[in-house]
């Protein structure tokens, strides 16, 4: 049996993988919470391209009646699949908690999308939806990858949605002939923008009362070039009179502060690396002249740090738990590797030249939390 608090709840237990478990004897409830998978991201390979990260997965929360003794069927979705043909990625699974009188889902996000016409944006891609639950959220979708002249743009993916509400997006990407590409949103942020040719460190996390904060964009560069953008750690709240009630005297006037973000590297020629992020804080973004950039990783649900290289290998930064992947992009041939989606999260999408190898990053996986509620 598991442990039980004060409260009557057991501690959270975390489910990582479809199974199906009988309702502990005494329990009469059980609060669920629900994550939805993380759809992967776009692959562009083509002449010109652009790809979009894949969307967040969706959210759902409830109390829900149980029987001891009766089965709860869990299903964890799968983060939607990598891809390294030009086109679109691949949704994210479903997840649900399902017993007699209730099943509480959310849906996986949507699969990152690819274009090769100029000036035509990739299209639009949705978040995850969480229903049947007490409150029910949507996953962030990632921002729009546009090439209008020339060159590979790409955006990271969104971060799934909670209790909050709708999860974050990553940044747009628009550029004329340069080459950019933004890091993946964080549970509690947007990532950078970025000016042209440009990439930026991915979304932070939002803990205390409720400001978000996001990654920091790169400054303005020249054409070709770009300058890292450093990830940022959540803004620092105060809790209200109320909660610091709840959180056993702690003043009012107190904050959680977060690790830093990863710090971004300006691009110069040889290879270049974002710093990781923090607890809470984005991963820095990474871009390189002449050879190869990563990203930084995100911190705990923070998102992934952006790259682009030239001639060489563009990784970007995986998200931390609940944060997108950053994107990556490629001036010319070489490597291209979208950041991998924390859970929930959207993967990064990827763009370079026809020529090139190109791979999304892939969705992050489902999460189903259970307490069960003894009487």
């Amino acid at each position: 049996m598991p442990a039980v608090s004060r409260s009557g709840l057991s501690n959270p237990i975390h489910f990582f993988a479809s199974t199906t478990v009988a309702v502990p004897a005494g329990v009469t409830k059980a609060r669920v919470i629900v994550f939805g998978a993380g759809g992967s991201g776009g692959c562009g390979k083509a002449a010109l391209s652009a790809a979009s990260g894949g969307g967040g997965g969706g959210y759902a929360e409830a109390m829900v009646n149980v029987v001891p003794a009766e089965t709860a069927t869990i299903t964890v979705g799968a983060g939607g699949a990598a891809v390294t043909a030009h086109g679109s990625g691949n949704s994210g699974g479903t997840s649900s908690f399902a017993v007699a009188s209730k099943t509480v889902s959310a849906t996986g996000g949507g699969a990152g999308t690819a274009s090769s016409t100029t000036a035509v944006g990739t299209a639009a891609v949705s978040g995850g939806t969480g229903s049947n639950g007490d409150i029910n959220s949507t996953g962030g979708a990632p921002g729009v990858a546009t090439t209008t002249t020339a060159g590979f743009n790409a955006t990271g993916g969104g971060s799934p949605g909670s209790q909050r509400g709708t999860g974050f997006a990553s940044a747009a990407v628009s550029n004329t002939s340069n080459n950019g590409a933004s890091g993946g949103a964080g549970f509690g942020g947007t990532s950078g923008t970025p000016a042209a040719g440009e990439t930026t460190g991915g979304g932070g996390a939002y803990f205390g009362s409720g400001n978000s904060s996001q990654g920091g964009a790169g400054t303005a560069a020249a054409s070709s070039s770009a300058t890292g953008g450093a990830g940022q750690a959540t803004k620092i709240d105060t809790v209200t009179a109320a909660q610091a009630a709840q959180m056993a005297g702690v003043p009012a006037n107190y904050a959680l502060v977060l690790g830093a973000g990863g710090l971004g590297v300006a691009a110069a020629s040889g290879a270049q690396t974002g710093a990781a992020g923090g607890a809470g804080a984005g991963g820095g973004s990474a871009a390189s002249t002449d050879n190869a950039a990563t990203g930084g990783a995100g911190g705990l649900m923070g998102g992934g740090g952006a790259s682009k290289g030239t001639s060489a290998a563009s990784t970007a930064g995986n998200g931390g738990w609940f944060g997108g992947g950053g994107a990556a992009a490629c001036a010319t041939g070489g490597t291209m590797v979208g950041g991998t989606g924390g859970i929930g999260g959207g993967g990064g999408g990827a763009a370079g030249a026809a020529a090139s190898t190109v791979t999304s990053g892939a969705g992050g996986p489902g999460l189903v939390i259970v307490q069960w509620v003894y009487s």
